[in-house]
């Protein structure tokens, strides 16, 4: 997934907020991971093997560290942003694919394949 036309507006406060301390790559992929469950942030030193590095990056990870440390983060589902990309995902592949591939690919109808190539967005 891509994040590059995503209007941060659409994310709970929360994500805000860390897209202001991390990035919004980094945030999504812990969405994506970590949506709607927690997400512990390790007081002690991160090693390289660790699930917040392997996911983000060093830099980003020591970012939320020391903001977090110790602490259990709520991670939102993200599901009004999630929905805006699938959707701008499906507008844009619907130039070069037929709405029933599109249907199995995203398991929905073709019904609502129209429906979001239909919308303004």
């Amino acid at each position: 997934m891509t994040y590059d036309h995503l209007n941060v507006e659409l994310l709970p406060q929360m994500l805000q907020d860390l897209v202001a301390m991390i990035a919004l790559p980094a945030t999504m992929k812990i969405v994506e991971a970590r949506g709607g469950t927690a997400l512990y942030v390790p007081v002690k030193h991160l090693a390289d093997n660790h699930y917040l590095v392997q996911l983000i990056g060093r830099e980003a990870a020591e970012i939320l560290q020391g903001e977090y440390h110790g602490e259990e983060l709520s991670i939102p589902t993200a599901l009004k942003a999630m929905r805006a990309i699938r959707n701008a995902e499906i507008r844009a592949k619907r130039r070069h694919m037929s709405e029933a591939m599109l249907a199995r690919e995203y398991r929905m109808s073709d019904r609502n394949i129209r429906f979001i190539c239909n919308e303004i967005s």
